[in-house]
C-alpha cells in the first residue's frame, strides 16, 4: 500500500495536526494500515486528561453498574463482579504503555483508580509527565494515586501538583516527594502549588529530595504558590533550612521557588556551615537562573542572597512578609549589582563582590510597604 511508504516524520506532522483538530478522523486513520495504526494510536493515547479510558478497556463482565447494586450510590462508583485474571489486563497494558502525560483529577472517582491499582504489571511504564489536581479527597487517596502512577514510571520527568486536599498533613507531601526521588531517576521538574496544602502555615522538612538520591537531574523545584502574598487566610507551605541545603546541593538546579521560615534553632549560619562541611570548594546554587524567594524579614532575604552566591541568576523575585525600610531595599539592590563607581570605568571587584548577581534581567521586589525610618511610613 502506498501509504505504508510515507516518511515517518510526514505522518507524525499530519497526525499531530489531526490530534489538535479532529480526533475522530485520527481514529479512523488508525485503522487504515498497520504502520499508520501504530503512529496514530501513539498520538491518541500519549496525552490523557483522565485514566477513565483505561477502565473502559476492561471487559464489561468484570464491572457492574452501581444501579444494579445500590441505586443510592453515586454513578461513578464501580464494583468488581469477580477477580481479574492476568489476560484481562492485556488491552489495558497495551494502550497504557503509550501514555506519556496524565492529568490526574477528580479524586471523587477514586473507585476507578483503585480498580486500576489491581493491575499485576506496571500500568504506565512510559509516563513522563504527571499533573495532579487533587482539590478534593483524602490523605490515603492521594498517596494511592501517586504510588500507582509513579511506582512503575522510572522515566518520569516532571510532577505538577496544582492543589492538594485541604487539611492533609504536610508530611504526606514530603512522603510523596521522597517516593519520587527514590524511584524516578530521570525527574527534572517539580512544581507544587501550596494553595491547598495545609490549613494555615506548615513547614516542609528534610529529608525529602536527597532521601532517594535521585535528584541529580532536577532542574526546577518550585513550591511557592502564586496567590496574593498578603492574604493571611490563604494556607501557606514553607521550607526549612534542611530543604534549602538540599536545593543548594543539586548540581543541575536552574529554577527554584520557596518560602523560607527558619525555626528557633535554625540560624542562617547553619545553612552556610553545612555547605562548607560538605565540600569547601562547592558552589551553592551554582547553576541557578531563576529564583522566587519569600522570607519573614528583609534581614533573612539579604542573608539568603549572600548564602546563594550565584552569578548565573537572570530572573529574581523577592517577597518579604512585612514592611521594608528604604535603606534595606537599597542595600539589597547594591548587593545585586556590580560595584561601578563610574559609568565610564570598568567595574571594580572585591572579595565581597564575588557574591553579586551581575546577570539579572528581570527583578521584582514585593513588600507590605516601604518606610524611611521606624516612625515615618512611606507607602
Amino acid at each position: 500500500m502506498v501509504l505504508e511508504r510515507f516518511p515517518y516524520d510526514v505522518l507524525r506532522h499530519i497526525f499531530s495536526f489531526l490530534q489538535r483538530r479532529n480526533l475522530s478522523t485520527l481514529s479512523a486513520l488508525a485503522r487504515t494500515s498497520h504502520s499508520i495504526h501504530e503512529l496514530a494510536v501513539d498520538l491518541l493515547w500519549e496525552n490523557q486528561q483522565t485514566l477513565w479510558p483505561l477502565v473502559l478497556l476492561l471487559p464489561s463482565s468484570v464491572i457492574e453498574s452501581p444501579s444494579l447494586v445500590n441505586p443510592w450510590l453515586p454513578s461513578w462508583v464501580t464494583f468488581l463482579t469477580r477477580a481479574l485474571h492476568c489476560s484481562t489486563w492485556d488491552r489495558v497494558l497495551y494502550y497504557g504503555s503509550r501514555v506519556r502525560r496524565v492529568r490526574f483529577s477528580g479524586i471523587l472517582h477514586m473507585a476507578y483508580y483503585k480498580l486500576l491499582a489491581e493491575c499485576p504489571s506496571p500500568l504506565l511504564p512510559n509516563l513522563a509527565h504527571l499533573e495532579v489536581d487533587a482539590s478534593h479527597g483524602t490523605e490515603s487517596d492521594l498517596l494511592l494515586c501517586l504510588q500507582m502512577l509513579v511506582d512503575a514510571s522510572q522515566g518520569l520527568q516532571s510532577l505538577t501538583v496544582k492543589a492538594c486536599p485541604r487539611g492533609i498533613p504536610v508530611s504526606v507531601l514530603g512522603a510523596a516527594l521522597g517516593c519520587l526521588t527514590a524511584k524516578c531517576s530521570m525527574l527534572e521538574q517539580v512544581h507544587i502549588s501550596s494553595a491547598f496544602c495545609c490549613n494555615g502555615v506548615a513547614a516542609l522538612h528534610a529529608p525529602v529530595f536527597s532521601s532517594g538520591q535521585n535528584y541529580m537531574f532536577l532542574k526546577a523545584v518550585d513550591i511557592l504558590s502564586e496567590h496574593e502574598p498578603w492574604n493571611t487566610q490563604q494556607p501557606r507551605l514553607t521550607v526549612s533550612a534542611e530543604i534549602v541545603r538540599e536545593l543548594g546541593r543539586m548540581p543541575c538546579l536552574e529554577e527554584a521557588g520557596f518560602s523560607l521560615v527558619l525555626g528557633p534553632d535554625e540560624p542562617f549560619e547553619t545553612i552556610l556551615q553545612a555547605f562548607v562541611l560538605d565540600n569547601p570548594y562547592s558552589r551553592r546554587f551554582g547553576t541557578l537562573k531563576k529564583l522566587r524567594l519569600r522570607t519573614a524579614a528583609v534581614e533573612h532575604t539579604t542573608a539568603m542572597l549572600e548564602i546563594i552566591g550565584s552569578h548565573s541568576i537572570e530572573d529574581l523575585t523577592l517577597w518579604v512578609n512585612g514592611p521594608v525600610s528604604v535603606l534595606a531595599f537599597y542595600s539589597i539592590a547594591q548587593l545585586l549589582s556590580p560595584n561601578r563607581p563610574d559609568r565610564d570605568q570598568p567595574p571594580i571587584f572585591t572579595d565581597k563582590d564575588q557574591l553579586k548577581f551581575i546577570n539579572i534581567k528581570n527583578f521584582k521586589f514585593i513588600a507590605e510597604f516601604f518606610f524611611q525610618d521606624h516612625s515615618t511610613p512611606c507607602h
